[in-house]
């Protein structure tokens, strides 16, 4: 089943960059680059959560950061 959403999703983005490529002008090489990139990430940690629901989220590794550096500026 899980395969079935990973199918769902890929076809998903597909559809996000056949729909927004042709909208992006030509001389737009750096948001092309950009694009491709952020819905690169975008494809593979949907499918890792998918796969691995259990992982934390990026929210709980950076959090603890966050609260030694109000620390440290206190």
């Amino acid at each position: 089943m899980k395969w079935l959403f990973a199918l769902g999703i890929t076809f998903l983005v597909a559809c996000m960059i056949v729909y927004e490529w042709p909208k992006m002008k030509q001389d737009q090489k750096k948001e092309k680059k950009v694009f491709i990139v952020l819905v690169t990430f975008e494809w593979l940690f949907s499918l890792i959560f998918l796969f691995y629901p259990d992982l934390k989220n990026p929210s709980d590794f950076l959090l603890p950061m966050v609260d030694k550096v109000q620390k440290i500026l206190k």
